[in-house]
């Protein structure tokens, strides 16, 4: 696959996700899923140079997901606090075996290709070790933002836990 497609995917499916999760009720998660879209964009269109695109798209994407994310903890959840909580572990369990495999990916396309230096290791260029850190930041971001609307879940639907101290 070209660097265009898995961009082009990646947009697509986080705007969409992004956009489903918002009207499931999955408010903030869905925003800053929406938002990674919106700051790529903006991370496009103020790079400097070709050679910092891929970099400034994850840094652009970065700032997305965390201002759209916390706009969105403003919002009540209508997703139950159970629910947050199951989407919060499979965001983490999903997008940590999808970044783990960009090296896994990297490694076959460099030897079906032979593309290899000498005693170099072989990554397409997003997936430079700080742009893979950002983008699993940012994973780590939406899963938060899953598991912070747990406590407005519960109690919004009468399981919070009762203060017994008294």
């Amino acid at each position: 696959m070209y660097d265009q497609q898995l961009s082009g995917m990646w947009a697509v499916g986080c705007g969409l996700l992004g956009l489903v999760l918002l009207f499931a009720g999955a408010r903030a998660a869905g925003a800053a899923l929406a938002g990674a879209v919106v700051g790529a964009i903006v991370g496009v269109q103020v790079t400097s140079t070709f050679d910092l695109l891929p970099t400034s798209t994850v840094v652009g994407s970065t700032a997305g997901v965390v201002l759209f994310g916390l706009i969105g903890l403003t919002w009540r959840p209508r997703l139950s606090a159970s629910a947050l909580k199951a989407l919060g572990v499979a965001t983490l369990l999903v997008a940590g075996a999808v970044i783990l495999s960009f090296g896994v990916a990297a490694e076959v396309h460099c030897h079906h290709h032979g593309w290899r230096l000498e005693g170099a290791p072989c990554v397409y260029l997003w997936a430079t070790p700080p742009v893979v850190a950002m983008l699993a930041l940012n994973t780590l971001f939406v899963a938060f933002m899953f598991i912070a609307q747990v406590p407005r879940a519960a109690a919004a639907s009468g399981n919070a836990p009762q203060d017994t101290s008294a």
